[in-house]
């Protein structure tokens, strides 16, 4: 099955070769003709449609042993090929990025909620996932919770501030121009194109 799955998956055609940072293009378009030329050609698999989620919320709880509560919220999201991606990465930055984000703020600096908290945004070709993760002392995840809730009702009632629109917009920008020399980032754009 291994063997079957490596031949079917491992070819030209589901392969992208990024090369970033100060390089001779044609010295290095010929380094990579003789890496790779021993990689069979084939035509890329086609993308699947996952399955849609499923209706309404669910739980899933998890026993360890450390000495704080791992929470994460998973909001289903659009994927890389949808025009509204932007939009959902810079609603990530403003709940969920950094110390001057909503969740931050709200969550850590005024109450002392959570050690951490932070949104994240995985987007694939086809779909993606907006999450809210935090880690709290066992006796805080109620009252943890109560917060994370309420601050993102009030960001779907009111929306954001310009001043938070601004910073995200700002640190996408910054993070656009930084992904220009990181080969795995310009791997997956490309790869979703």
């Amino acid at each position: 099955d291994l063997r079957a799955f490596h031949g079917q998956v491992f070819r030209g055609g589901n392969a992208l070769l990024v090369i970033a940072g100060p390089v001779q293009p044609e010295e290095a378009a010929a380094t990579a003709r003789r890496a790779f030329e021993a990689m069979p050609a084939g035509p890329p698999l086609p993308l699947r449609r996952l399955r849609e989620p499923g209706s309404g919320p669910f739980t899933r709880h998890v026993d360890h042993e450390a000495s704080q509560v791992e929470m994460m919220l998973s909001f289903p999201a659009v994927g890389l090929t949808d025009p509204r991606v932007q939009g959902i990465a810079l609603i990530q930055m403003i709940l969920g990025d950094g110390v001057t984000s909503r969740l931050q703020w709200n969550v850590c600096e005024m109450r002392a909620l959570a050690y951490s908290i932070y949104a994240q945004y995985d987007p694939m070709a086809d779909v993606g996932v907006l999450d809210v993760e935090a880690a709290v002392a066992p006796d805080g995840y109620l009252d943890l919770m109560r917060e994370v809730l309420d601050t993102l009702r009030g960001f779907k009632d009111r929306g954001p501030t310009e001043a938070e629109v601004e910073r995200a917009r700002t640190r996408y920008r910054l993070a656009l121009e930084f992904a220009q020399d990181s080969p795995s980032v310009l791997a997956g754009y490309h790869l979703s194109q």
